[in-house]
């Protein structure tokens, strides 16, 4: 734990605790870590939970895979990330996603009851959390919101353009980083990948944008 503290002090998760107040806060709720290889499954969806994770390291996806293992990505999961929040703080919920390893992986894992309840020390970090956790849960659903705007686009075309017009305005400018590849985001836009690969290299040789791998330049171009 010790190697992860500097790490976690820094979490969102932990805004507004001291060091201290972590150390107390560690020892009274007592997480477990928890390592998985390069494509395993770290939280399997059909189960109850009665706790959730922060990726300490690695790379991770939320996504939903229906009988035959179609997979739709709900959002790509980076280190300081926590997940499985909102079924661990459910009593008797069943997972609906799945969260898989993109590489190996370092987990931290927190029961809900014990980060939840008061302490016998009482200790003020317990409030400070919660306070946390829900601001989190907050921006989860705002950003579950930002999908189903781009999911209700009728065509490729408008799906990529509403995602992408949002990621340049989370940026706050026309350039910008997206952490998906191109089946991840296939995936998460429910499109056919070579489709939306074939309409990115539309956009760009009309002018619409340009980019590189990862990298996006939006033009001020009308579509």
């Amino acid at each position: 734990m010790k190697n992860y503290f500097d790490f976690l002090i820094t979490n969102p998760l932990f805004r507004g605790v001291t060091d201290e107040g972590l150390t107390k806060l560690l020892g009274c709720v007592k997480p477990t870590e928890e390592s998985f290889k390069k494509g395993g499954i770290i939280l399997p969806a059909g189960q109850k939970t009665d706790r959730f994770g922060i990726l300490l390291c690695g790379k991770g996806v939320i996504a939903h895979e229906d009988f035959w293992g179609n997979r739709n990505i709900i959002s790509p999961l980076l280190p300081g990330q926590i997940f499985g929040e909102v079924f661990a703080l459910r009593s008797g919920a069943v997972t609906t996603v799945g969260v898989f390893a993109e590489s190996d992986c370092e987990v931290l894992w927190i029961k809900s009851e014990s980060l939840l309840s008061s302490c016998t020390e009482i200790c003020p970090c317990h409030a400070a959390v919660t306070r946390n956790l829900i601001g989190l849960l907050a921006e989860k659903n705002l950003k579950m919101n930002e999908k189903i705007i781009h999911m209700a686009k009728r065509t490729t075309r408008q799906k990529l353009m509403s995602f992408l017009s949002a990621k340049a305005a989370e940026a706050k400018s026309e350039s910008f980083t997206v952490d998906m590849d191109r089946q991840q985001l296939a995936d998460y836009l429910s499109v056919e990948r070579s489709a939306m690969c074939a309409e990115l290299s539309r956009l760009q040789k009309d002018g619409y944008l340009s980019y590189k791998g990862n990298r996006f330049r939006l033009s001020g171009r009308n579509i």
